[in-house]
């Protein structure tokens, strides 16, 4: 009875220790410095893993956008059309903006452009190309961005590139026919002047009539001239619209017609129109008008409610309510003609 309980006893104890041992965890496997079979798989059984210095895998392979035109670090000006292109695919809709940025990250510009593929619409590759027109005042670094936009928001998403470049100011030759010119004043000392800061007068010489034509301060004019070598002749009567005005642009262009029938000479430094009398006194100065030069826009064609520029964000300083006439595909400020028949 004895040799039975300990036969069975002896019979647990074997049992549990086989199932002790099958619970122990494998040995790990040695490392094997054999080269794994052509199918990808290592003699020793061992999987492929890859490197930890192995570039992870993308699956934006194929979105791009790339600028090609001008190289980093070009030097590119102002005032006359930038042409920037390059190559893209995979973007949303082929669609690229382009902007131009100053040094401060300020938005000179931006426009969008379409890659030219027939699967553009699908992710197709092509290149790309544009035209950017602005203006800086003085060179400043800058940069050029071509980007994917986000169709929620427009703002840069996936793909995009960027150039580094140097802005650099328009070089633009004025001459006294074929500018719009601004009245910033009489004669130096003159204490009407403060008027031209109120209100404004301009004029154009248009050679292929030999007329010069703008506005008063009130009235719209017109008459031929003559120039040549630095004289000027101006000549009279001036024809004038009879609209009355209140006191201040009346005195304005009372006073400017009478100058402009004096002017004898005149010469052009820079921006800057200085028309002279007989005895070479300056009697008129005038600046190149911003308000016109960059847009198809006069403040004639607008009926003397505003004018336009093509610098700054939308500001209007409407004296009473008037239209906004909108530019070339830019922002414009725009202004009041401080005049009574607004």
């Amino acid at each position: 009875m004895l040799l039975r309980k300990s036969s069975i006893f002896l019979a647990l104890l074997t049992l549990i220790v086989l199932s002790l041992s099958a619970c122990k965890p494998a040995a790990p496997a040695e490392y094997s410095d054999e080269e794994p079979a052509e199918d990808g798989a290592y003699p020793s059984g061992q999987e492929s893993q890859p490197s930890a210095d192995a570039p992870a895998p993308t699956a934006d392979d194929d979105l791009y956008i790339r600028i090609d035109v001008p190289a980093n670090g070009a030097s590119v000006q102002s005032g006359i059309p930038l042409t920037v292109s390059g190559m893209g695919a995979g973007v949303f809709e082929g669609t690229v903006v382009v902007q131009v940025l100053d040094a401060a990250g300020n938005e000179l510009i931006k426009k969008a452009t379409i890659i030219q593929s027939p699967e553009a619409g699908v992710g197709g590759e092509g290149p790309w190309e544009i035209e950017l027109l602005f203006t800086v005042d003085a060179p400043t670094e800058g940069k050029i961005m071509a980007f994917s936009p986000s169709p929620k928001d427009g703002s840069p998403w996936l793909a995009s590139d960027e150039i580094m470049v140097t802005l650099n100011p328009a070089v633009v030759d004025y001459s006294l026919e074929n500018t719009p010119w601004l009245l910033s004043s009489f004669a130096p000392d003159d204490e009407d002047n403060v008027l031209t800061g109120i209100y404004q007068a301009t004029a154009t010489f248009a050679p292929e009539t030999n007329q010069i034509s703008g506005i008063t301060g009130c009235n719209n004019y017109n008459t031929s001239y003559t120039a040549a070598d630095g004289a000027l002749t101006i000549n009279t009567p001036i024809a004038l619209t009879r609209k009355m005005c209140t006191p201040g642009p009346m005195t304005l262009e009372n006073k400017f017609v009478a100058a402009l029938e004096q002017v004898a000479g005149y010469d052009i430094s820079g921006k800057i129109l200085t028309m002279y009398d007989a005895k070479g006194a300056p009697i008129l100065t005038f600046q190149v008008d911003p308000y016109t030069l960059s847009t198809a826009f006069t403040r004639e064609s607008l009926g003397n409610i505003a004018y336009l520029s093509e610098f700054g964000e939308i500001d209007q300083f409407l004296l009473n309510p008037g239209p906004i006439v909108p530019g070339d595909g830019g922002r414009f400020i725009v202004r009041a003609l401080h005049q009574a028949n607004v």
